[in-house]
């Protein structure tokens, strides 16, 4: 799509794996297994980071988006999608435990378990790590949805969202 040069990052080496056999016709791919809170980059290393529906996996967003602003060159973006959630009043204790989203439909969908993240709480941590947000979209997500196994699905309320961001400082 024009760009010089392209590093993919997943926690699993079987994800990156695959990556690279999809690759592999590709020049200038890397690819690194690293968790996300210390990526194997010099400071304002790249341009761009895409992120699809990875960052309500991590506990701790304020380290996150700080080792991303550490990588991401000054002016430079961010494109992600992810969870965020609202809970009723009396549920805050919710926030930052696990909670089962079931991905796909009938017998060949699966269950993961996602933190729950305010968007209040995203908010504060991407201006913490200097980002500005230049647009904010709600998204349909249909095929990911708080399973029925989870007790107090009535009161918490998930939406799917497109941030994009700009690296301020």
């Amino acid at each position: 799509m024009g760009a010089n040069h392209v590093t993919g990052l997943d926690v699993s080496q079987k994800m990156i794996d695959l990556a690279k056999k999809k690759a592999e016709r590709e020049i200038g791919v890397d690819f690194i297994v690293a968790d996300g809170i210390e990526v194997p980059l010099n400071n304002e290393h790249v341009d761009l980071i895409v992120s699809n529906f990875v960052v309500h996996y991590f506990s701790d967003s304020e380290a996150l988006f700080k080792e991303l602003s550490r990588i991401l060159k000054i002016n430079g973006s961010f494109i992600g999608t992810f969870n965020v959630s609202d809970v009723d009043e009396g549920f805050e204790y919710s926030y930052n435990r696990n909670m089962p989203i079931r991905l796909g439909h009938g017998t060949k969908s699966l269950v993961v378990q996602n933190l729950i993240k305010s968007r209040s709480q995203i908010h504060q941590a991407l201006r913490d790590a200097g980002f500005v947000i230049e647009e904010e979209k709600e998204l349909d997500h249909p095929n990911a949805r708080i399973d029925d196994s989870y007790r107090d699905k009535q009161h918490v309320h998930k939406h799917a969202v497109l941030l994009v961001l700009q690296k301020q400082k």
